[in-house]
């Protein structure tokens, strides 16, 4: 599905127990939505456009974080 920035931008900001941030391995679940073509200094044209979010999880609850996923992207994107 394509969504806009906004959209995307909305449902990392809605997420209750990621945070934003990078991972090196740590504890907590984090999430960083990156926009892959304005990020590398190699061609991009093989690359789909658009941000790509992607998700480092910790070590909270299985369930907890599949319910704060479904709760952000039930307020994002309908």
């Amino acid at each position: 599905a394509r969504h806009t920035q906004a959209q995307v931008d909305a449902f990392c900001d809605g997420l209750r127990l990621f945070k934003l941030g990078y991972s090196w391995g740590g504890p907590m679940s984090l999430v960083v939505p990156y926009e892959l073509p304005s990020m590398r200094s190699q061609s991009t044209q093989h690359l789909r456009q658009g941000t790509l979010v992607r998700f480092s999880i910790g070590l909270e609850s299985a369930q907890d974080l599949q319910r704060d996923l479904q709760q952000a992207m039930d307020r994002a994107f309908t």
